[in-house]
C-alpha cells in the first residue's frame, strides 16, 4: 500500500502536503476525506474531523500539513529538503512559514474564496463531492444544497493515484 492522503483538492493545508509529496516522489494516493474509511476509522483515531491526515503504509497518522513534511524531513531521505541547513536560514524559513501559513491566513482566503461569481460552481461540485458520505451516498447536512448528482461523483483528482505513483 502506498501512503495515503485523505483531504479536499481545495484545502490550502492539503495542498501544502500534497505538493510536497509529489515533489518529492513519495507515492501515494489522494483520498477524499468523506470516504466511509475516514469518516469510520481515520477521524476518531485522530479525534476529530479535520484534514489533511496522512495514512502509512504501517497504519501510522499523521495530522497537519506541517507536520507530514517535520516527519519525512526527520526520515532524511528526502530528494531535496525542504528546510535549509544552516541554523540562521533555519530560524529565518520558520519565521516565513509561521507568517505565510497563519499570518497570511485571512487574506489568503479571501482572495480564494470571496468571489461568488467563480466559486460557487466549484464548491457546490467539489466540496460536496469530497465531503459526501460515499458509505450513505448521500451529502452531509452541510452540503444539502449541492445538486445531488454533484456528491455522488468522486473527484477525479481523489479518485486516482498522483503523478509521483504512477
Amino acid at each position: 500500500m502506498d501512503y495515503r492522503l485523505y483531504g479536499m483538492p481545495g484545502s490550502l493545508y492539503t495542498a501544502k502536503a500534497r505538493s510536497y509529496l509529489i515533489k518529492q516522489g513519495v507515492p501515494f494516493e489522494n483520498r477524499a476525506a468523506g470516504e466511509a474509511r475516514f469518516m469510520e476509522t481515520i477521524a476518531p483515531a485522530v479525534g476529530r474531523w479535520i484534514i489533511p491526515v496522512l495514512e502509512a503504509p504501517d497504519g501510522a497518522l499523521i495530522q497537519d500539513g506541517a507536520e507530514i513534511i517535520a516527519a519525512f524531513e526527520a526520515r532524511g531521505d528526502q530528494r531535496w529538503p525542504a528546510y535549509p541547513t544552516t541554523p540562521r536560514h533555519r530560524v529565518i524559513g520558520q519565521v516565513f512559514e509561521l507568517f505565510g501559513g497563519e499570518g497570511l491566513l485571512r487574506p489568503a482566503m479571501h482572495y480564494r474564496w470571496n468571489f461568488d461569481e467563480t466559486n460557487q460552481p466549484f464548491i457546490a461540485r467539489d466540496f460536496a463531492a469530497a465531503l459526501a458520505r460515499v458509505r450513505r451516498g448521500r451529502p452531509p447536512a452541510s452540503a444539502s444544497r449541492a445538486p445531488r448528482a454533484a456528491c455522488a461523483r468522486p473527484w477525479p483528482a481523489l479518485a486516482s493515484t498522483s503523478r509521483a505513483s504512477r
